[in-house]
């Protein structure tokens, strides 16, 4: 397994899919989930809409509209309340991974959810978690906004 961390464009990166931290009723709002809407097209909001609700903790895959990625992976972390913890957003992001392997992704762009729209420290993140409890260890990663207040 490679993981690159990385600081950029979530919807400017030539992935298989891409992850979008997203509410159970899977509207677009802010953040990811704005910048992939004006990237990709309204069309990714109506296809995923059509799919909702969904169960918090789950997720489901659109196409990926104007974006370079084929996919738009939708991860419901949150509820209409907008309200995350580390644990759902732990359960979140395998949710994605494991639809991405479904689809045949080889490339994955996967926010730290919960870092932005609920503010949750990277600590406790999704990425953090995730890649502390991966199969094989990652030895000393560190990303590169490490010691930082915030991710960029």
């Amino acid at each position: 397994m490679q993981i690159d961390v990385i600081a950029g464009d979530i919807a400017a990166l030539d992935v298989d899919a891409v992850a979008n931290a997203a509410n159970d009723h899977l509207w677009m709002g802010a953040g990811v989930a704005g910048a992939l809407k004006r990237a990709g097209g309204d069309e990714i909001e109506r296809e995923a809409m059509a799919r909702g609700p969904i169960p918090v903790g789950t997720a489901v895959a659109t196409s990926g509209g104007r974006l370079p990625a084929k996919h738009v992976i939708h991860g419901a972390v949150m509820g209409q309340d907008l309200r995350t913890d580390a644990d759902l957003a732990a359960r979140t992001t395998r949710a994605c991974l494991e639809l991405a392997d479904e689809l045949g992704c080889r490339s994955l762009a996967l926010p730290a959810f919960g870092t932005s729209s609920v503010r949750m420290s990277l600590a406790r993140s999704s990425a953090s978690s995730s890649l502390s409890s991966a199969p094989t260890p990652i030895p000393r990663f560190r990303p590169p906004w490490a010691g930082s207040t915030s991710c960029p």
